[in-house]
């Protein structure tokens, strides 16, 4: 997966812990911030105790929000099949809300999902949805994200100029907001069409980059991503040493995060590459 939408409630200091609506939001907010650091044990601990609760007291915007950031997780650790029930809930949970901007990030995270289950007709379908909704709500960041999406699932399809079109949308975006999290998913993807496209040194530097960025901005899954491509790199253009640190690694946090099916693939790349016997010197 590419971009996912984790949904955190606004920001602010719950000055009443004694009332339910704000400890609900509260749970999930922490749910949000463990699965940032890589924890999905506490977070989804944290979810499911925000559901129960907000279940108790009707409170339908938290239910919304655990749900999606529940089909998230499911994702992530390859569970497709429960992502795309707990995503399609919560997008009839926030068409009752008429929340929109939860219709959006859910419509992307959707998306993503049906794409991780090559499903490629509902997830462009998914990704129209949520676009127009964030045009309409004028949101530049939801935008740019479901931007990066769509040059995800153009590069799955080979179509590198449409790939890049939507990836050269996002970055624009993403660097009028500042948000370098964002520069640094759009950055992932050049380098990807470009060593698709047949120019592995350009690809190098942009994925490089993207780490450094991500290492700095990002979250761990998106991390665990980056090293993962990067390592593909490395090992399909023979710098063992360099693929063996950033495939390990990506191992080690796919596993943290229970993505099993990544965590296998990985491992798989790892043998692969001790079988081989192509070295060239790590530069």
């Amino acid at each position: 997966m590419t971009e996912v939408g984790i949904y955190r409630s606004s920001p602010r200091i719950y000055e009443n812990g004694k009332d339910p609506r704000n400890v609900a939001e509260g749970l999930t907010d922490l749910g949000v911030v463990y699965f940032e650091l890589g924890n999905c044990d506490f977070a989804l601990g944290h979810f499911e105790r925000a559901f129960r609760l907000a279940e108790k007291i009707g409170y339908e915007a938290v239910m919304a929000n655990v749900l999606n950031n529940l089909s998230v997780i499911s994702a992530v650790q390859g569970y497709l099949d429960r992502a795309v029930l707990h995503g399609q809930d919560c997008l009839a949970r926030y068409g009752k809300l008429q929340d929109r901007f939860g219709l959006a990030q859910a419509y992307n995270n959707l998306g993503m999902v049906y794409l991780e289950k090559r499903a490629s007709q509902n997830a462009l379908d998914c990704f129209e949805k949520g676009l127009h909704v964030s045009h309409r709500l004028e949101s530049c960041a939801l935008v740019a994200t479901i931007y990066v999406n769509k040059a995800d699932y153009n590069l799955r399809r080979s179509d590198f100029r449409a790939a890049s079109h939507f990836c050269e949308l996002a970055s624009g975006l993403y660097r009028q907001l500042g948000d370098y999290r964002g520069i640094a998913e759009t950055e992932k993807i050049f380098g990807l069409i470009a060593f698709s496209s047949g120019d592995p040194q350009r690809a190098r530097a942009l994925l490089e980059h993207a780490l450094e960025l991500t290492k700095r901005h990002g979250t761990y899954y998106a991390l665990a991503e980056v090293y993962r491509e990067l390592g593909s790199f490395y090992r399909k253009k023979g710098y063992r040493r360099k693929a063996y640190a950033a495939l390990s690694t990506a191992f080690s946090s796919f596993e943290q995060l229970g993505s099993k099916k990544k965590a296998g693939q990985i491992k798989s790349e790892l043998y692969q590459l001790h079988k081989s016997r192509r070295f060239k010197k790590d530069a």
